[in-house]
Parts: C-alpha cells; sequence; structure tokens
C-alpha cells in the first residue's frame, strides 16, 4: 500500500485566532466550546484542589502528635539494643582498620571483626580490600544510630499514614464534598460535553444528498488526542487534560453525547437522503438502532475493529430513508483494519469512509480507494464514498472517479494548526465517465447539514 501525507501545520498559525466563529454556543453544539470546556478544566482542577488541599491538612495535624510519637517508638523499641551493639561493635573495628599494618584477611580473625559479624553479617563483596570495608563499617555505623533510625521510622510511619490518609474524616468528607461537586459540574456541562472535533458537511451528487460526520468516539484513545490540541492546555504537562476526559468519558456524558449523534442523523434526514458517521462507538450505535426501529430507517453499522483496552471500535455507519444493508468494505494496512458500512441505496451504494493513518507517514488514501473500486466494479452500480479520509481524496481522481473536497478546515486541528486546509471531510463518487460531479460543504454545528 502506497501512504499519502498531509501536509505539515503552519508553523505561524496562532491556535486561538484561527477558529472561525461557528454556532458553537448553542446548547448541545457537536463543535467544541472552547471557553466552557476551559472554564470546566478550571471548576475540575479547583474541586481536585481543595480535596487534595484538606487531605495535606490532615495529614500535617498528625505530624507530630502523640500517636505519630508512639508510631515510631513502636518501630524503634524492639531493635534499639541491638542497634546500639551495631554502632559499638563498627566503632572497634574502625578504629583496627585505621592500624598501618591492617589487611582483609588479617581483619577477619580479629575479635572486632566476628564481633560485627555475629551481630550484622559483613557481605564477602565488602571483603575486597581495606578501603570497601571501611566504607561499610562507616555507612552501618551511620545506619545504626539513634538520630539515623528516627528518621527512617518517622518517614516509614508518615507514609503509612499517607497510604491510609483517605479514611480519616476530613478527608472522607472533603471526598465526598468533592464528588458531589463534580457531579454537578459535569451535569451542568453536558450540553458542552457531547461534541465531535470534525465539522459536519453536506455532499451532493446527482439527486443524492448525504449528511456527514466523524462524531469522536467516547474512548480515551479517541479522546485523549483531541483533549491534547486544545489552546487552553498548550505548554502544560502532558496528564493536564486528565480531568476533562473523565468528564467527557463519563457515563451519563457519553449518553448525552449518544443521543446527540442521534439527533444529528435523524435531524439530517429531513433534507437528506442518507447520513454516514465515522469513529462510531457501542452507546452510539445503539442510541441509532432503537431510533432507526422506531422510524423505519435502514441503519448499516460496520463490524468494530480489533481495539486494544482504551482502543476505539472505530465503527461506521450509514442511515438512510430507504435501501438496504450490504457486507462491509475492509481495507487493511500494516497491520490495521478499517470496515466500511455500506448501504445500497436505490441512487447508488453508500459507502462510510474513515481511512487508517499509518504513523507519521500519513493516511492509506490509495488503499482505501482501490477496495471501493474493487466493490464498484462488481457490482457495476455508482460507489458514493463519504467519510473522513485523512488525507487529500483528489489523489484518486480519474475519468470515472470523481472527488470533491470542501476547501476549508473541517477538524479543530486543522482550524487551529493549518488553516489552509482543504478539509479531510470528502467524498469520492465511482462511476461512469460524464457523471455529475459532486460537491461538498461544511456546514456550522446548529444547522441540517443539507439544508
Amino acid at each position: 500500500f502506497e501512504v499519502v501525507k498531509r501536509p505539515k501545520p503552519s508553523a505561524s498559525a496562532d491556535l486561538a485566532s484561527n477558529l472561525r466563529p461557528m454556532d458553537s454556543q448553542a446548547s448541545g453544539s457537536l463543535y467544541p466550546d472552547l471557553a466552557r470546556l476551559e472554564a470546566l478544566h478550571k471548576d475540575l482542577v479547583a474541586i481536585e484542589e481543595r480535596v487534595e488541599n484538606t487531605r495535606a491538612d490532615a495529614l500535617r495535624e498528625r505530624y507530630g502528635s502523640p500517636e505519630e510519637g508512639a508510631a515510631v517508638e513502636a518501630r524503634l523499641a524492639p531493635t534499639r539494643d541491638s542497634a546500639a551493639s551495631i554502632v559499638v561493635a563498627c566503632d572497634v573495628l574502625a578504629l583496627e582498620l585505621t592500624e598501618p599494618e591492617a589487611s582483609v584477611a588479617a581483619v577477619q580473625g580479629a575479635d572486632a571483626f566476628e564481633a560485627l559479624n555475629a551481630l550484622l553479617p559483613v557481605p564477602s563483596g565488602v571483603l575486597r580490600n581495606i578501603q570497601t570495608l571501611q566504607k561499610f563499617v562507616a555507612a552501618q555505623r551511620e545506619r545504626h544510630t539513634e538520630s539515623a533510625r528516627l528518621q527512617a521510622a518517622l518517614k516509614a510511619v508518615r507514609a503509612e499514614l499517607e497510604v491510609s490518609g483517605e479514611s480519616l474524616p476530613d478527608v472522607v468528607a472533603a471526598r465526598a464534598q468533592g464528588e458531589y461537586q463534580w457531579r454537578q459540574a459535569v451535569d451542568v456541562a453536558l450540553p458542552h460535553l457531547v461534541f465531535s472535533d470534525h465539522f459536519p458537511v453536506c455532499v451532493t451528487w446527482a439527486q443524492l444528498r448525504i449528511a456527514q460526520l466523524n462524531c469522536l468516539e467516547r474512548a480515551p484513545d479517541g479522546v485523549h488526542p483531541v483533549l491534547g490540541i486544545l489552546p487552553f492546555f498548550k505548554g502544560q504537562k502532558k496528564h493536564v487534560s486528565a480531568l476533562l476526559q473523565n468528564a467527557v468519558l463519563d457515563a451519563a456524558a457519553v449518553q448525552a453525547h449518544a443521543e446527540q449523534v442521534c439527533a444529528f442523523a435523524c435531524d439530517s434526514l429531513a433534507t437528506c437522503d442518507a447520513v454516514c458517521l465515522e469513529e462510531v462507538g457501542e452507546p452510539v450505535v445503539s442510541v441509532l438502532k432503537a431510533a432507526a426501529t422506531a422510524q423505519s430507517l435502514v441503519l448499516a453499522v460496520s463490524a468494530a475493529s480489533d481495539a486494544k483496552p482504551g482502543g476505539c471500535e472505530a465503527r461506521t455507519v450509514v442511515l438512510a430513508k430507504s435501501g438496504h444493508v450490504e457486507p462491509d468494505i475492509t481495507v487493511a494496512v500494516r497491520g490495521k483494519s478499517r470496515n466500511f458500512a455500506v448501504l445500497a441505496h436505490p441512487q447508488g451504494d453508500i459507502a462510510a469512509v474513515h481511512v487508517i493513518r499509518v504513523g507519521k507517514e500519513g493516511a492509506d488514501v490509495e488503499g482505501a480507494g482501490a477496495a471501493l473500486r474493487e466493490r464498484q466494479k462488481r457490482t457495476g452500480r455508482p460507489l458514493i464514498g463519504v467519510g473522513d479520509w485523512n488525507g487529500d481524496v483528489r489523489l484518486l481522481s480519474a475519468a470515472d472517479a470523481h472527488c470533491a473536497v470542501p476547501g476549508a478546515p473541517t477538524t479543530l486541528a486543522d482550524e487551529l494548526t493549518y488553516p489552509e486546509s482543504y478539509g479531510i471531510d470528502a467524498v469520492l463518487v465511482l462511476t461512469s465517465e460524464g457523471a455529475p460531479l459532486p460537491t461538498v460543504k461544511v456546514m456550522a454545528c446548529h444547522q441540517h447539514p443539507c439544508g
């Protein structure tokens, strides 16, 4: 397979100023409202900090307490006498090691060595020469002094307190309050947690109109890379988006996202013949199936990709008012595979496309094109491949392969770093020469894509 490289991002692009004034303020917008997401992130950070500050205060209050002193003494007492004997033995042996005629062989026969060895077996490795033995004796003397043992015991007691700190009454109360505040903050923000990082687009070909959206699957591998490019996280630590990711992947937020995607798809059918969706997980599939049954719609859902824990199912979907489901088109490259759902519509076969990215090398546009062409040749019917091409679909242009791109960014990433983008959500129509040319238009998220 030949892979296609994406253009490099514009190094001079100003992240915030590149965003177009789309209607991301609307409740339940499919495009991220950056201001509200940043506000939620700050709220979640503040909630977490209040809990951690309470925990730190509760632990400090127990430092130096009688309970802590008793715990330290309980560690020291059983070995206090033996430790003192080791210090004395080390002092005696250290004097003998300073004698000019001292040697390892001679010292091993001395009473001082035997006394220390009986209390603390001397490793054979330190008997290479006098110098290594001297270092061992000095280190063991320091380790077994009362002050050193006190510091070690105090450190161990506080480490245990750190582990058991969650059970302290103040911490339990703070954690409960934090969880309540977190739930409130996330519930209020639900309309702003249903976003995708793609704009929906409308594809027109002949008399056929198709809405399309990569809806951003709610899985860690799907959400994490998108949160990482949000402007308010720029220059911060790698895992700074973890709190916001937990909110996006909260069960209530995942369900709200599934319902929002379903509403987008069903509403689109008021003006479109079909809808193609990519990055579809089981929650969205479940809601779509219920809607398709209730509204007598035709739903083609691809098989899931093989995914590791936390990975995306990466299903694709075609939803239409008429037609029937056809077998998936499967594309594989370098150990990765992706399945394109296919729905046979009266005007042609509609495939929901999500092209595989191959590391830093780009998207396997040509591999996807070859798989689509193989099916079209087999059926002889027009084939309309609509979706996220992750690259430039125009590379496939030919006399019987008509391609169209929106001529504008269709993703948050491109809006932020490559505003000159032609748009990766696009269409390929495989049909006879001289057939009508397709068009693609980016739509604001509050509009019907084909309205």
